[in-house]
């Protein structure tokens, strides 16, 4: 019956049944790439700007269902996607401001973050909880995967690292089968 977008210039809109999509107060100017909700009240946004040399990232928290957020400034991490087990414990992946993939942890609603992961070769673009795994997929094909269940990213052991280059697929996209040839590289 609700739920929120985020865009550019710091573009928040918030759907609710009744009133459909209604574009909020906003409150930045920055860009902002990830909203996550634990529960109906409990939710974050990241976002920010980077270019080299110049990062104003951001990470904005709310208690009361996006009716305001406070603002995390001098956040030091590009993150790309958010997923919070409850209103404690939760996981971000991205990358710091030299474009080194990571993956972060909080177990105290985003005041604090743990990097469980840091210095990949690539940034990290997705975050995926499936069938007792925890997935997570980033720049030049790499995969990260946990053995167990969601827990298992406190245990850096449990994380397998594999990087992926994929070949063109032959003989074209459009015929009733095609190949698709990859390496793994580690």
């Amino acid at each position: 019956n609700h739920g929120f977008a985020v865009g550019s210039n710091g573009l928040i809109v918030k759907y609710e049944h009744v009133t459909g999509w209604k574009e909020t107060k906003s409150i930045t100017d920055k860009n902002l790439k990830k909203v996550f909700f634990a529960d109906h009240s409990t939710g974050w946004i990241s976002g920010g700007n980077h270019v080299p040399g110049v990062s104003d990232l951001i990470l904005m928290t709310t208690k009361n269902g996006g009716e305001s957020w406070d603002i995390q400034t001098n956040f030091e991490y590009i993150l790309e996607d958010i997923y919070f087990k409850d209103i404690y414990k939760g996981w971000a992946v991205g990358s710091d401001t030299s474009w080194r993939g990571m993956i972060l942890y909080t177990e105290n609603g985003g005041q604090s973050w743990e990097i469980k992961e840091e210095k990949l070769p690539a940034p990290l673009y997705s975050i995926c909880f499936k069938d007792g795994f925890v997935w997570t997929v980033g720049g030049l094909g790499m995969i990260l995967r946990t053995k167990d269940d969601a827990s298992a990213i406190d245990d850096d052991k449990n994380i397998s690292k594999m990087i992926f280059r994929l070949d063109q697929n032959y003989p074209n996209p459009f015929n009733h089968t095609t190949t698709i040839k990859y390496l793994s590289l580690i």
